[in-house]
Parts: C-alpha cells; sequence; structure tokens
C-alpha cells in the first residue's frame, strides 16, 4: 500500500483497456508497482503510447446506492429511512466498505465501521441498511469502498413532515 501526494509526478507504465487505471512505480517502495484510479489523477502526454496489460481482477467495479427520494415523518424527531446498497467486483476479494451520512450542504454527519464482504467469484451483493433517523431536511447517503480499491456509490434522500 502507498500513496500519491497531491502535486507529485510519476511515470505511467501501463494501463488497461479503457485507460480506467495507472500502473506506476510506487514512490515509497522503488521496484514496486502498484495501480492508481485515473479518477484521482491529473496525465499529461501521449497515453495512446502505454502498453495495455489484461484487466485486473479482484476489484469493486460498481457501487450503487438507493433510497426513497423522500420520506414522511415529523420534524422536531427522528424519522426512520433505510437505503439499499449494490456492490459489484470483477473476480473474488474481500471488501472493506462503510456508509457515510452527509447534509445537503456537505456536512458529515455520521459514517459506520468499515465492514467486509466476501466475494466467491465475480458478481452483485445487495446490502441492506437497519434504519437510520433524522429530522427533517436534505441528506446524501454514500458507500465507500476501502478496500480492495476506493469506490464511492451515493443516492439522496429528503425527510419532510407530511
Amino acid at each position: 500500500m502507498g500513496g500519491l501526494a497531491v502535486g507529485s509526478t510519476v511515470p505511467i507504465h501501463a494501463t488497461i483497456a479503457g485507460q480506467y487505471w495507472w500502473k506506476i512505480e510506487s514512490p515509497q517502495n522503488p521496484g514496486t508497482f502498484c495501480w492508481v484510479s485515473a479518477i484521482v489523477t491529473n496525465t499529461f502526454g501521449d497515453l495512446s503510447l502505454l502498453p495495455i496489460v489484461p484487466i485486473l481482477t479482484g476489484l469493486v467495479t460498481a457501487v450503487a446506492v438507493t433510497t426513497p427520494p423522500v420520506v414522511h415523518g415529523y420534524c422536531s424527531g427522528p424519522n426512520a429511512t433505510s437505503f439499499n446498497a449494490i456492490l459489484t467486483t470483477n473476480g473474488p476479494v474481500t471488501v472493506l466498505w462503510h456508509f457515510e451520512i452527509y447534509d445537503a450542504g456537505g456536512t458529515w454527519l455520521n459514517s459506520t465501521a468499515d465492514q467486509p464482504m466476501v466475494f466467491a467469484a465475480a458478481g452483485s451483493q445487495v446490502f441492506v441498511s437497519d434504519a437510520y433517523k433524522r429530522d427533517c431536511g436534505s441528506y446524501v447517503v454514500k458507500m465507500v469502498t476501502t478496500c480492495a480499491n476506493d469506490m464511492p456509490g451515493q443516492a439522496s434522500c429528503a425527510e419532510v413532515q407530511p
């Protein structure tokens, strides 16, 4: 495991079809190669010259979160709502994930501890949450995978008085 500091520049040694991941040499471990998501990087140069290698397996490829768009309840009291999440992987892997709750302005309100979800093969699994209780307002629910790779999914909901 390692990381790239914001503003770091490293050469890209390879990519996968679609150029969603870059193979780089670990700045913390010279001689060790690792993968970084294209989503969190800025690139320059002629990327068409990069060798294309087979797609990595054991990665989260999609995260989808669903919640009712509107929950009717009473203001000044916690109103229960639940949400579902679907994780999809491209091979066998144990995924660590957690939920994060934000208000409509992006302020973090709550999160759960990381939990494992084991995939014996490529596919999707559904997680159904327990009831989450909030007062009236607008919220964003995020499911974030932290291992095998980072990938968020999110949905918005509003809790209103009828």
